[in-house]
């Protein structure tokens, strides 16, 4: 699941819906972001990529 990423703020269970910059921008850090294909879910970023761990945004 590459592709889009969301910056995020202080806190590691903090949402995010804002775009991070493409091209040459740094990553996000690990954490809970909004998922990009269910704004429904919350997606762990492992800093690199989306893995497979989800939870319900509430």
């Amino acid at each position: 699941m590459l592709g889009i990423a969301f910056s995020q703020g202080s806190g590691a269970q903090q949402e995010s819906g804002q775009q991070s910059t493409r091209g040459g921008g740094a990553a996000p850090p690990a954490g809970w972001h909004v998922d990009p294909h269910d704004p429904r879910l919350l997606r762990w970023w492992d800093g690199e990529r989306y893995t497979d761990a989800a939870k319900p945004r509430n």
